[in-house]
C-alpha cells in the first residue's frame, strides 16, 4: 500500500509539473521539470512542434512538390520533392517505423533534410503505405484489415522499387542516393538484395544509418517470444496497425513525453534505442514526440520479432504456408551477398535494434563491389540520434561551416581521429551522389 501512494504521489507530481505553460522547450531536461516553464529562462516557444509536412516544407524551404506514385501491388506512396536549382545531386529519404517524412523535416533549420538542401541537393521525402500521406489503395482503406497485410519486405519490393523508377525517370535517367535510417534500412537492404542490378542501376549509394537486418547479438532478443501472442491477438481482434495518430498510445505519448522527454527517452533506450547518455537534445526531443509516432503494421512488428527470435534475416515466416509460398519449410535468407550497389553502413556499439555483432555480420557479406566506400562506426549514439543527438551533425552527416574569406571548409571541432573520418566520409558521400 505504501509503494502504490508513493507511485500514485509520483505521477501525480508528474501531471501537476505538466502545466498548460507556453513555452514548450527548454535547453536541459531537468528544467521540463521547473513548476512553470513560462517563467524560466531556460525555456522558450518553439511553434514547429505542431506543424505538419507540408506546413514545415512551405515554412522553410517554399517550393514543395507532392508527388503520388503508384505501387505494382495496388498502392500509392505520396512523396515530397523540394526542387533545387543546380543541384549537387538528388537524394531520397527513408524513414524510420513509427515515422514518416516528418522525421527528416521536423526540426525545421535543424533538421536533416534542411542541412541537405542547404548544400545544395535536391530532395525527395518518402511517406510509406499506411503512414498519413499514403493511406490510398486502388480498393482498400486504412479501416479494412487487408489494407495492412505488408511488412517491410513488400515495402521494400513495392514502395522502393516504385518510388526509384519514378525518380530515375523523372530526372531523366539520373539515379538519386538514398540517406536511410532504421526500417528504410532494412528495406532497401532487402531490395537491393532481390534486385541487385537494377538497384545498383536505380541508386548511386544506399546511406544506411543504424541498419537492423538480423538480431543475434541484441539484448533484446527476449521481445521474439512475445511473437505468438502478438500475431494471436492481431488476428482475433484485426488489429492491422498500430500508434496511429488518433489512438490511444499516441494520445497518452503527445500528453506525457513532450512534457517529460526524459522519461520517454529512457524508455526508448531501455526497450529498443540503446544509450546515450549525453547524446539527446533536449530542445529536440519534445519536437520529436509530439510529432510522432505514426501508423505501423502490425505484420512489420511480427516480422522483426521472428528475426528475434531467430537471429536471421530471412523474409515472412508463414509456418505451415511456408512451403506454399516460397516452396520450403523455412523462410528464405534475404541475399545479401548478392548485393552489387554500394552500401554504406553507419552504425554505432550502442545502438540495441542494430547491435555491432549484427552489423558486422552483414557488412562482412556484403561484396567488395557493395563495400567500396567502407562504413562509419559512430562510438556512443544510439538507434535514434540520427535525428536526436546534440552532434548528430559532426558525428554523422559532416558538418559544415563557412568560415570567412575560405568558404565551405570543414569545421573541425572534434579530434583528429573523429575530424578525419568525417572529411573521409563527406569525401565518399559527395563524390558517390556526384558520379
Amino acid at each position: 500500500m505504501v509503494m502504490f501512494r508513493l507511485r500514485l504521489l509520483f505521477f501525480q507530481f508528474v501531471l501537476a509539473s505538466c502545466v498548460f505553460a507556453k513555452n514548450n522547450v527548454c535547453k536541459s531536461f531537468s528544467d521540463y521539470w521547473y513548476h512553470d516553464l513560462d517563467k524560466n529562462e531556460n525555456c522558450t516557444y518553439n511553434p514547429d512542434m505542431y506543424l505538419d509536412s507540408p506546413q514545415i516544407l512551405e515554412k522553410y524551404f517554399g517550393k514543395y512538390e507532392v508527388h503520388e506514385i503508384p505501387t505494382e501491388d495496388g498502392y500509392f506512396v505520396t512523396t515530397f520533392r523540394v526542387p533545387r536549382n543546380n543541384s549537387r545531386g538528388t537524394i531520397l529519404f527513408r524513414h524510420i517505423a513509427t515515422s514518416d517524412a516528418i522525421i527528416w523535416l521536423g526540426f525545421g533549420k535543424d533538421s536533416i533534410a534542411y542541412y541537405y538542401w542547404q548544400r545544395g541537393y535536391e530532395l525527395w521525402l518518402t511517406n510509406t503505405r499506411g503512414t498519413d500521406y499514403s493511406t490510398k489503395h486502388v480498393n482498400l482503406t486504412i479501416n479494412d484489415y487487408a489494407f495492412w497485410n505488408f511488412s517491410f519486405h513488400e515495402i521494400g519490393i513495392y514502395d522502393l522499387r516504385a518510388s526509384l523508377k519514378y525518380i530515375y525517370e523523372f530526372n531523366n535517367n539520373t539515379s538519386p542516393a538514398i540517406i536511410a535510417n532504421s526500417m528504410g534500412c532494412t528495406e532497401a537492404l532487402i531490395y537491393a538484395s532481390l534486385f541487385p542490378e537494377e538497384a545498383k542501376k536505380l541508386c548511386k549509394i544506399y546511406i544506411l544509418h543504424a541498419p537492423p537486418s538480423s538480431f543475434q547479438y541484441s539484448p533484446l532478443k527476449f521481445l521474439g517470444f512475445y511473437r505468438r501472442y502478438w500475431d494471436y491477438s492481431a488476428k482475433e481482434e484485426k488489429l492491422g496497425d498500430i500508434f496511429r495518430r488518433n489512438g490511444t498510445i499516441s494520445r497518452v505519448m503527445h500528453s506525457l513525453c513532450p512534457k517529460k522527454p526524459d522519461l520517454c527517452i529512457t524508455l526508448f533506450s531501455a526497450f529498443g534505442a540503446g544509450w546515450s547518455q549525453h547524446e539527446p537534445d533536449p530542445l529536440l526531443a519534445p519536437v520529436m514526440f509530439m510529432q510522432n509516432p505514426r501508423s505501423l503494421s502490425t505484420k512489420a512488428l511480427s516480422h522483426y520479432a521472428q528475426s528475434f527470435i531467430s537471429g536471421k534475416f530471412t523474409m515472412f515466416d508463414y509456418g505451415e504456408k511456408n512451403f506454399e509460398v516460397y516452396g520450403r519449410h523455412e523462410p528464405p535468407e534475404y541475399p545479401v551477398w548478392k548485393i552489387v550497389a554500394p552500401i554504406y553502413l553507419v552504425h554505432s556499439p550502442a545502438d540495441y535494434l542494430a547491435p555491432k555483432g549484427d552489423t558486422d555480420d552483414l557488412y562482412d557479406k556484403l561484396t567488395k563491389s557493395a563495400k567500396i566506400y567502407g562504413r562509419l562506426v559512430v562510438e556512443g549514439m544510439n538507434h535514434i540520434d540520427t535525428f536526436l543527438a546534440k552532434l548528430r551533425n559532426e558525428k554523422i552527416h559532416y558538418k559544415n561551416t563557412e568560415v570567412p574569406g575560405n568558404s565551405t571548409e570543414i569545421y573541425l571541432t572534434l579530434t583528429t581521429q573523429v575530424a578525419s573520418a568525417r572529411t573521409t566520409a563527406e569525401d565518399n558521400f559527395h563524390t558517390a551522389v556526384q558520379r
